[in-house]
């Protein structure tokens, strides 16, 4: 439950069960995108916890009680009232509106808008050199790709790779062009720097007008 007190289902938790009683056995279970992880279990006293804290709305939930099963279809609603709660760090990413600022005028080098047969999208360099990652659905069944940096600077793009299931694809354009670009880095999936529930995001748009001209949006959500 957020500061609204809205009820906000978090996916991708790792639940662990030891038991039933003085049994060595571990059962583990994932949430689903809805928040809800479904077992079928024998009858008994488990130990519950999960892998990792839960960060969400400047807090750090985590959870380890004493669980018993009846035999019988159960519920166990993980929620704040039976989690440990701390407050979460500061996150290494968190940044002020000068910070901000500055993010923006180092990384709005590093975005392009992807031109195809039937429309626009936007991409972004990922390296130094030429690579691009943009969405499957933006590039689609194209015939024909180009990326655009700004009215005066577009070049033809050839598609590497891409995967409809996760809607990426990634493009390499040649920078000789773009003598201004900046990579955008990745981030690692380690603690701390990856998107998640309750943590603040900036998206960066860059939009080509029929005019040829660039529209820049920043938001901050």
């Amino acid at each position: 439950m957020d500061s609204q007190l809205n009820q906000k289902p978090v996916p991708f938790v790792l639940v662990t069960l030891k038991g039933p009683g003085s049994s060595t056995g571990v059962t583990e279970m994932k949430t689903g995108l809805d928040g809800v992880a479904e077992k079928d279990l024998p009858a008994g006293k488990y130990l519950l916890s999960v892998s990792k804290a839960v960060d969400f709305d400047g807090k750090r939930y985590s959870w380890n009680m004493e669980v018993n099963l009846a035999g019988a279809e159960q519920t166990i609603l993980l929620s704040n009232d039976n989690a440990k709660i701390e407050n979460a760090p500061a996150a290494a990413n968190a940044l002020s509106g000068s910070d901000l600022s500055e993010q923006f005028k180092r990384l709005k080098n590093s975005v392009v808008t992807v031109l195809t047969e039937s429309g626009h999208g936007t991409g972004f360099f990922v390296d130094d050199h030429g690579l691009i990652l943009t969405n499957q659905h933006v590039i689609a069944n194209s015939d024909y790709l180009a990326v655009q940096f700004d009215s005066g600077h577009k070049v033809v793009a050839e598609l590497l790779a891409s995967d409809s299931q996760k809607d990426v694809a990634l493009l390499w354009a040649n920078t000789a062009s773009f003598q201004t670009t900046t990579a955008a880095p990745l981030a690692k999936q380690e603690e701390g720097k990856v998107a998640g529930p309750g943590r603040r995001m900036c998206l960066y748009d860059r939009q080509s007008s029929v005019a040829g001209q660039n529209s820049d949006h920043w938001r901050r959500q």
